[in-house]
């Protein structure tokens, strides 16, 4: 049986209302979910699954990632 090491990676940023998060509480604050991606390493493959959200916000920071991970 192949062991697998998974990391999640903060990726970007998704703002959002809280009363959709806390059913009808605290409408009108804002709040920021972060996004992830998971990176499975191990055997004799490395997966990358991405969460699918659609809209989101990537952090100035997290721009270094492209240069890390999309290595030609």
């Amino acid at each position: 049986m192949q062991e697998y090491t998974i990391h999640p990676l903060v990726v970007g940023i998704n703002e959002t209302d809280q009363g959709v998060m806390t059913y009808l509480r605290d409408y009108g604050k804002r709040i920021y979910l972060p996004i992830y991606v998971f990176y499975l390493k191990g055997g004799d493959k490395n997966i990358l699954v991405d969460t699918g959200l659609e809209q989101f916000v990537v952090p100035d920071g997290a721009r270094c990632l492209e240069r890390w991970w999309f290595k030609s």
